[in-house]
C-alpha cells in the first residue's frame, strides 16, 4: 500500500513565508528557510511552495528556496504559482524541483501541460486547482490568480479537460477553507475523488489530528497542511502517529 503523504505548505512572498485567508489578506510569517528545516526534521514527506505573487516579485529567492530544499534536505518538492510559459518551467526545474503545478495558466493554455510533461515526463506536472464553491450553481469553480478570479470552469468540466493529458496528480485547495483552520471541505474532497482516479492532494482548513483523519479517509493520497504547522496547531510526528494508529500506512521514519 502506498503510503499517504504530509506535505508542508510553504506560501512564499519574495525571501518571506507568508500566509493568507481564503487566500488573501496576506501576512508575513518568517523565513521560509527555517521553517523547511524544521518541518524536514519534524518528518515531513514532501514540501509544496506555492509563490502566491509570483508575477510582480523577482524570482531569484524563490531559486534559492528550492535550491536549499532539494540539496540539503532532499525531499520531493512541488513548486506552484506564476508558471506561465515553457522557459519559466526549464528555470524551475533546474533549481531542483520534482514537479510543477499550474493553475491560472493551466485554464488559458492546458497544451502547456502537455508540453512540460512530453520534456519531463508526467509525474513531474500537476494540475493546481483552487476551487470555491457557487451556491446559486451547486458546483465548484476553478478560481486562478490566487483566488481572485472565477474562471468559469466547473471542477466537473476541468476533469473532463485533463483527463486525457499525461500527468501525475492534481493539488486541489479549497479557497472557502483555506486559512481559515475550521475542518477540510469534506464535500470538495469526494466530488473531486469521484471525477479522477490521478493521485490527489489536498490543501485547506485542517486543524486538527481529526481534520486530517477525515480528509484521508475521503480517499485521497495527501494533505498539504500550512496555517496549522506555522502555529504547532499541529504537530508532524503526533499527526502521523494518530494516523497510522488509525489504520492508514504512513511513513513514520525520520528524514535523514
Amino acid at each position: 500500500m502506498i503510503p499517504k503523504r504530509i506535505i508542508a505548505r510553504l506560501d512564499v512572498k519574495g525571501e518571506f513565508l507568508v500566509k493568507g485567508i481564503q487566500l488573501e489578506g496576506i501576512r508575513k510569517i518568517g523565513d521560509p528557510l527555517q521553517f523547511a528545516q524544521t518541518y524536514y526534521d519534524a518528518g515531513v514527506d514532501e514540501v509544496v511552495i506555492v509563490d502566491v505573487v509570483a508575477s510582480l516579485y523577482s524570482r531569484e529567492h524563490l531559486y534559492n528556496l528550492i535550491s536549499y530544499i532539494t540539496n540539503k534536505l532532499r525531499v520531493p518538492v512541488t513548486v506552484i504559482g506564476g508558471i506561465k510559459t515553457l522557459q519559466e518551467a526549464n528555470a524551475v526545474f533546474r533549481s531542483g524541483a520534482d514537479k510543477i503545478g499550474i493553475n491560472s495558466e493551466a485554464t488559458r493554455n492546458i497544451d502547456l501541460l502537455t508540453k512540460i510533461s512530453e520534456i519531463y515526463g508526467a509525474q513531474a506536472v500537476v494540475s493546481s486547482i483552487e476551487a470555491k464553491y457557487d451556491k446559486e450553481k451547486s458546483n465548484w469553480f476553478l478560481f486562478t490568480e490566487s483566488g481572485r478570479n472565477n474562471s468559469k470552469i466547473s471542477i466537473n468540466e476541468w476533469f473532463s479537460k485533463i483527463e486525457d493529458i499525461e500527468i501525475g496528480e492534481v493539488f486541489v485547495t479549497s479557497v472557502d477553507s483555506d486559512g481559515l483552520k475550521k475542518g477540510p471541505d469534506v464535500s470538495l474532497m469526494q466530488t473531486a475523488r469521484n471525477l479522477t482516479p490521478l493521485p490527489m492532494i489536498y490543501s485547506g482548513g485542517i486543524s486538527s489530528l481529526l481534520d486530517a483523519e477525515e480528509a484521508l479517509k475521503t480517499g485521497i493520497d495527501g494533505l498539504a497542511i500550512g496555517s496549522a504547522l506555522h502555529y504547532k496547531t499541529i504537530e508532524i510526528s503526533s499527526l502521523k502517529k494518530h494516523l497510522s494508529d488509525q489504520g492508514f500506512s504512513i511513513r513514520i521514519e525520520e528524514n535523514k
